[in-house]
């Protein structure tokens, strides 16, 4: 979708600057908290048009938010919101499937087509036609959807809405996709379409004749990607397993080399974001011990083999970050974009480079007194502009890299705007964006079906819901994050509830194919009847998240089971 010339793929300003928003299927407090920020300000931008008009400067933001007035319009059509309930002007909570349907008729209403011939109820009839106006009248406005509820047409949907408004406006509509995690628009760039999965792989290896197979994991856990018995199936076929991680997880048990591979504040890439542009991140600190980033192991491999070839070989010869960024974008036309951004190891300023320490930074000395009174060198980096130190170039102003934001009779971050291109404007001297090449591609005319899953009184369709601290797997990994996870829970129907005789808080057996989870069950208001609502990654349910959306049974645990007495 991001392809079509219609579509528009915005940045957070341009989400800001929204004044009607439908969002689809995506709860943006647990999946993209940052584009949940970005709308919660885009709700005032009525506010903000009253201020201009009393001619209150906007950065008086105390006397903006006194100003009363309506939000500007968002719409949410989902199984489950968090945080933007209380700015949302309508919300319509229903199963993916029916949420498309709902976003095919807003679609159709947006071309001119007859809303009494609609196949709607007569509540979601109207609400389909307010939001078809409303987003009509806007001067910007922003469909936003995402990977979240793993419902294909849910997306599509959306792709329908944002090109029936370009259509009739005759300019780009915005549309926003969450993507899962933080490069995977980038990843998905590298294989056609239908590819990559690991059920295709599985297929491949299974029951073929083949040479001796070394499977490389790079900074994944499998068990999280598929479920259990792919997994399996993938790492039987296996003659040696090699993995590269900086977490100790359930695919570290099946292998047979493991190498430490640094964090990601440890570390220096380059990733695409879900509005395709490229972006280069730099380590905040050193590593320690025998800790080093995932493709420096591979070209330290590389170098030892025996019979090395021409692959090999430019592997071997990669030094710095850098070379890994030209050798893909000299690979994958698609990427040349990362042999632009951000400044290459050797950027220099008057001969320094860029400190990552403030001016301020003391004390280096004390920080290994207790160990040794002698002042070591800071650590080098031979990657980045950057160095582990005060020394180097401490003004902002001369360039985008920047670890520190001060200035003279300022405080902190209140003297940004100093080193931006007007108030709220771009960074003095950055360059960019830069965003990947992609062939300019119409999107089809996809029909969306009105196929549901047939009802079944003894299970329960689940449904993927996410939460902002448990889902995500480094989150799980951090001790003080890991202290505000919840326990595994299940959010299901009221009436659903009433019909199995589920309490509030009770533990229940949810039952899947072929495995088990102990899940406290919240009861809802607002989760789709039939329905389950499973949280992905939660810790002890890690296994299931690859089985969303899915069926699965629920059985009252027996009281031997749940610690009450018989």
């Amino acid at each position: 979708m991001q392809r079509d010339d219609r579509i528009h793929s915005p940045s957070t300003p341009d989400i800001e600057n929204a004044d009607a928003i439908l969002i689809l299927g995506e709860d943006l407090d647990n999946t993209a908290p940052r584009i949940s920020l970005a709308v919660r300000q885009a709700a005032r931008n009525r506010q903000k048009q009253q201020a201009k008009k009393l001619k209150i400067p906007l950065w008086q933001d105390a006397s903006v938010r006194q100003l009363r007035g309506e939000h500007s319009p968002v719409f949410f059509a989902g199984t489950e919101i968090s945080g933007l309930a209380d700015v949302a002007n309508a919300t319509l909570f229903d199963a993916p499937g029916q949420i498309a349907l709902f976003a095919d008729a807003i679609a159709q209403l947006i071309q001119g087509s007859d809303a009494a011939a609609m196949d709607l109820a007569a509540d979601r009839r109207e609400l389909a036609m307010r939001t078809a106006d409303t987003l009509l009248a806007a001067k910007n406005p922003l469909i936003i959807s995402g990977c979240s509820s793993r419902y294909g047409d849910l997306i599509r949907g959306a792709g329908k809405v944002a090109t029936a408004i370009a259509n009739r406006t005759a300019t780009n509509c915005a549309l926003y996709l969450a993507c899962p995690e933080v490069n995977s628009l980038g990843l998905a760039q590298f294989f056609s379409p239908g590819r990559g999965h690991l059920e295709q792989l599985t297929q491949e290896l299974h029951g073929k004749e083949r040479d001796p197979l070394t499977l490389v994991v790079l900074e994944n856990d499998l068990y999280r990607r598929a479920d259990p018995q792919t997994v399996e199936r993938i790492l039987s076929c296996a003659d040696e397993v090699i993995l590269l991680d900086s977490l100790l997880n359930s695919t570290v048990k099946r292998a047979d080399l493991i190498f430490p591979a640094a964090a990601t504040a440890e570390s220096q890439g380059s990733y695409i974001n879900s509005n395709g542009q490229t972006q280069r991140f730099y380590a905040v600190y050193e590593g320690g011990g025998y800790i080093q980033e995932s493709w420096r192991w591979l070209a330290d491999a590389a170098s030892f083999c025996e019979q090395i070839t021409a692959d090999l070989s430019v592997i071997a010869a990669w030094q710095h970050s850098m070379d890994l960024s030209e050798a893909v974008a000299a690979e994958f036309p698609t990427f040349e974009a990362l042999e632009k951004v951000g400044p290459d190891e050797d950027y220099r300023i008057d001969g320094l480079k860029v400190a990552r320490q403030g001016h301020r930074y003391s004390g280096r000395t004390a920080v290994r007194a207790k160990a040794e009174v002698a002042e070591f060198p800071p650590h080098l980096d031979p990657d980045a502009p950057m160095a582990f130190s005060m020394e180097g170039i401490q003004s902002p102003g001369a360039t985008p890299l920047s670890a520190n934001i001060w200035s003279p009779g300022w405080n902190s971050n209140q003297s940004i705007f100093k080193f931006q291109q007007g108030i709220g404007g771009a960074r003095k001297g950055a360059k960019g964006p830069f965003k990947i090449r992609r062939q300019s591609q119409s999107i089809p005319d996809w029909t969306i079906s009105a196929a549901e899953p047939e009802q079944d009184e003894e299970q329960l369709i689940t449904l993927p819901i996410y939460r902002m601290f448990g889902s995500d797997e480094l989150s799980a990994s951090a001790a003080a994050i890991a202290s505000v996870i919840e326990v595994p829970f299940a959010l299901i129907n009221r009436a659903d509830a009433e019909r199995l005789g589920v309490q509030p808080s009770q533990l229940w057996r949810l039952h899947t194919d072929g495995n088990s989870y102990s899940l406290r069950m919240h009861v809802s208001d607002t989760q789709p009847p039939g329905t389950l609502g499973v949280p992905c990654g939660l810790p002890g349910l890690e296994a299931v998240s690859s089985q969303l959306p899915g069926r699965a049974q629920l059985k009252p645990l027996p009281a031997t089971e749940t610690g009450e007495t018989p």
